[in-house]
């Protein structure tokens, strides 16, 4: 496609009757050309060059710097969304004897106690569930790692244990605010690999609710970052995260979100980031066979091959290597088949994508199937919602150790699944029978 345009150097901009439009931009090759061998070829070439003023708008053009070819967008000159950083500052203990240091330490462990913030959780808080609409939110876990687990006829599952640390609703951004969200206005933010905006931004079918887990020290923090937790009521949290919620799924600030949210039973969806593997040869990366070991083979041992054909480009997608890991994936469809509601852990079918003692996401399952299947006997809705506030925890010496020897009394099982505390085969006595 050939189009007239203008095209500036530096403060000089030249008409062009005939330019190449690539993508969302014009293809400009130089060629290591100078800018008067390219002002004397263009007034050559097209018999005179028009020089415009300040009236001339800037394009965004592909430029030839050396021999790679870049690409400049018109969303790649915004300026980059401001996040807050989470590092404190390290001259906020001056001046601060180690005495009052651990008073102040003393009194803000006080604050770190998961107790349910003042909020009027009543019976009439649960919302009806919308077949095929309502989508609820999710939880922030932590990845403890793999156990084994037998179900009642001997089969043997590896289980994922997650551990739930104190999440809480921090705010809720309706569809109809989308539009001005601060970290979706760039598309670097959200979509960068392939820079159209998602289909549920431009439906208005779901919202973004955000959710904090793992109370900190606000020392560790700066003011900045201790500010995003101030309306909610809750102290700092470690790690953040967004979740899509419809409408009638949307929590208040300052809910709190236990690991009743879900049931044994539930399938749910375990989003994590992968574990790094840094960069790998195409063997290690995609599992080729590589070349010969022998008979010849000269420096093809681990290599490629061929990518493409003779005198042709690569094809986008071609697998070579690369940086292998530290992608966000998902497990989808796994199955919750035992809860501890006192250590906040939950014990999943099968593995999970992320290192030992990484975040991850979890959420109700998005596959069709489970998604009919959680239509016909639906979970709490927005949440679960206790039905009174629960007491303070106690620090009486004798009753912590008590938890020591009881604290998987009250794990929930499946039904498939075989308990340890039950035998694992009975005898009946036949009364009939002789001695």
């Amino acid at each position: 496609m050939h189009k007239a345009g203008i095209v500036k150097f530096g403060t000089i901009s030249i008409w062009l009757p005939s330019l190449r439009f690539a993508g969302n931009g014009i293809l400009l090759r130089l060629d290591q050309i100078s800018l008067a061998k390219a002002m004397a070829f263009f007034t050559r070439r097209f018999g005179s060059a028009l020089l415009a003023g300040g009236w001339t708008a800037q394009l965004s053009c592909v430029r030839q710097l050396g021999k790679l070819t870049k690409f400049i967008y018109p969303w790649m000159n915004r300026r980059k969304p401001y996040w807050v950083d989470q590092k404190a500052d390290p001259c906020c203990n001056e001046d601060v004897s180690n005495e009052n240091l651990e008073f102040l330490a003393a009194e803000r462990q006080k604050l770190l106690v998961d107790q349910f913030t003042p909020t009027n959780f009543t019976a009439e808080a649960n919302r009806p569930w919308l077949p095929m609409q309502t989508q609820r939110c999710g939880l922030i876990a932590i990845k403890l790692g793999i156990y084994p687990m037998w179900t009642k006829t001997g089969k043997k599952v590896d289980c994922t244990i997650l551990q739930v640390p104190d999440n809480h609703a921090l705010r809720y951004v309706p569809p109809s605010d989308l539009d001005r969200y601060l970290s979706l206005k760039d598309p670097r933010g959200y979509w960068l690999t392939n820079r159209h905006v998602p289909s549920w931004v431009n439906q208005r079918r779901w919202g973004l609710q955000v959710v904090g887990a793992m109370s900190a020290d606000p020392v560790e923090f700066t003011a900045e970052w201790c500010g995003l937790f101030t309306s909610a009521g809750v102290p700092p949290k470690r790690k953040i995260s967004r979740f899509l919620v419809s409408p009638d799924a949307a929590l208040e600030p300052g809910t709190p979100i236990t690991i009743n949210h879900f049931r044994v039973g539930d399938y749910v969806d375990v989003t994590a980031r992968t574990i790094n593997r840094g960069f790998q040869g195409v063997i290690e990366r995609w599992g080729m066979s590589g070349g010969p070991a022998a008979h010849g083979s000269t420096k093809f041992h681990r290599r490629i091959g061929s990518v493409a054909g003779s005198g042709r480009k690569i094809l986008r997608g071609k697998r070579m290597h690369g940086v292998m890991g530290n992608r966000y994936r998902s497990s989808r469809g796994l199955q919750i088949l035992r809860m501890n509601p006192r250590l906040n852990l939950i014990y999943l079918s099968g593995p999970t994508v992320g290192p030992v003692h990484s975040f991850c996401l979890l959420h109700d399952s998005w596959l069709i199937n489970r998604w009919h299947k959680r239509n016909e006997d639906p979970p709490p809705n927005p949440t679960w919602f206790p039905s009174s506030l629960p007491s303070p925890p106690s620090s009486s010496p004798e009753e912590g150790l008590q938890d020591l020897f009881d604290e998987f009394a009250d794990d929930i099982f499946h039904s498939s699944i075989h308990r340890f505390d039950e035998p694992s085969i009975t005898f009946e006595e036949n009364e009939g029978a002789d001695d």
